[in-house]
């Protein structure tokens, strides 16, 4: 197994990771057997801006956290960061969903899943962005002091300042004014949803079928 790695409060956090097809389902799966939790967006971000540069999670990890894109019973077009268990924190339910077929790599939420999802909205662990406004921000490099003014960027990071300071500690440590904030088109007949995960970039281009490499906190610890 590798380093384990400390996540603020002092809790050891252990990483599990499947890099092959299938591999987030099969990394989530391995997480829950060995009794661990694993962490959500916020809780990552939190243990990159306590640690130095030197630290293991620094290395990409996808989250249970998610990225759905769909209307609310309103009809209303929407995107929800939610960052709370939820239906796909299930391995099973990712197995299924990549059974049913995948748009673009991202995979159908049933949408009674996806009202609950909505109706947690807090602005601390459910984010909700109005679909067009995420769909005509840019996707890819943008300056680092522009960053909090992209819809993606708070709601994914967990927050306003959890996501300034992310931001201060992104520079330090990669030594970049720039940062990359990836998001698609994930508009579809039913609510479509990936996991959220964090490298050097704000990905929420995860693809359901591929790897995937999840912090579990230990239950004991």
């Amino acid at each position: 197994m590798s380093e384990k790695i400390l996540i603020p409060t002092f809790v050891e956090a252990e990483p599990f990771e499947k890099l092959e097809v299938n591999g987030i389902e099969k990394a989530l799966r391995d997480c829950y057997k060995a009794k661990a939790e694993p962490v959500y967006m916020p809780q990552l971000v939190d243990a990159r801006i306590s640690a130095s540069k030197e630290s293991p999670v620094w290395r990409w990890y996808t989250t249970p956290s998610v990225l759905v894109t769909g209307k609310s019973k309103q009809g209303n077009q929407v995107v929800v960061y939610g960052h709370v268990p939820n239906y796909f924190s299930k391995p099973n339910n990712v197995a299924k969903a990549v059974g049913k077929g995948l748009l673009n790599g991202a995979g159908k939420m049933p949408p009674r899943e996806f009202y609950k999802l909505l109706d947690l909205e807090d602005k601390e662990k459910v984010f909700v962005v109005d679909y067009n406004t995420l769909r005509n921000a840019p996707s890819g490099i943008i300056d680092v002091a522009q960053a909090l003014e992209h819809p993606q960027t708070i709601p994914f990071l967990g927050g306003q300042a959890r996501a300034e300071q992310y931001l201060q500690k992104h520079q330090q440590v990669y030594n970049t004014t720039k940062i990359n904030v990836w998001h698609c088109d994930d508009l579809a007949d039913e609510p479509r949803w990936r996991v959220l995960l964090l490298d050097g970039s704000l990905y929420a281009l995860s693809h359901l079928s591929s790897g995937g490499r999840f912090l579990g906190i230990l239950k004991n610890a």
